[in-house]
């Protein structure tokens, strides 16, 4: 398995061919001393299954997932392989036409997300495009619900610890997804801190946020000032 380069948790992934589709292979990781327990684990084993099952029936486009299991005490999930997502494509960000098309299918996703109150991390890795040319959301580890959050509390060292982290948790509330979106975006590739205008003009455009210029530049950057400041620290949410 290789690991995944544009994720900071320890997930390692491999693809194989089985009959006429491929599988991608997740084995997920725990970076959270206390948390790497078997009883633990199995915990957040069960409240993965449900989280995808609350996508999956919010109507987003997420790949089936053909087993997902307990192994030597690690969770390794197969899911039907659906594609790169536009970091690993190396897509031309500067075609703003094609650009766009895929941003549109990408907010539809965050806009079920939204609608339906379900915490996702709306990082454009987490995107993928099939050979049809649609998108899929890929991520669900960990699982974003309030379950997940109350058993992360049990290993904060510091009040400094919970307070980042649970700060850093809020943003992938229904809430904020749109402005972690361009968040994310911005902390990948610098240069999309001068199109903050055209992410904003698209937003308002498709009534996804109703918030005004400087509160959506604001919030943008605290939210990337808390995830910066949050690896920094090494304080992990998982």
């Amino acid at each position: 398995m290789r690991i995944n380069n544009y994720s900071v948790l320890n997930t390692k992934t491999n693809i194989r061919k089985k009959n006429s589709y491929k599988i991608l292979d997740k084995k997920f990781s725990f970076n959270v001393r206390g948390m790497t327990e078997k009883k633990i684990v199995k915990k957040v084993f069960l409240m993965i299954k449900k989280y995808y099952s609350q996508i999956l029936e919010s109507g987003i486009n997420i790949p089936k997932i053909e087993n997902i299991s307990l192994r030597s005490n690690k969770i390794v999930c197969s899911m039907n392989y659906e594609g790169k997502n536009l970091i690993e494509k190396k897509f031309n960000y500067s075609n703003v036409q094609l650009f766009s098309k895929y941003l549109d299918k990408i907010f539809e996703i965050i806009k079920l997300a939204k609608k339906n109150k379900i915490k996702i991390d709306p990082h454009i890795k987490n995107f993928v495009i099939n050979s049809q040319d649609q998108v899929f959301y890929v991520d669900i580890f960990p699982p974003y619900c309030k379950e997940y959050e109350t058993l992360r509390e049990l290993f904060y060292k510091t009040e400094e610890e919970k307070k980042i982290c649970n700060q850093n948790f809020t943003f992938f509330n229904s809430s904020n997804l749109f402005y972690h979106f361009v968040s994310d975006i911005i902390k990948i590739d610098t240069r999309f801190h001068y199109k903050t205008d055209f992410f904003y003009k698209k937003l308002r455009k498709i009534k996804a946020i109703n918030s005004s210029k400087s509160f959506f530049k604001k919030k943008v950057i605290q939210i990337m000032k808390i995830e910066k400041l949050r690896i920094k620290k090494k304080y992990f949410l998982v």
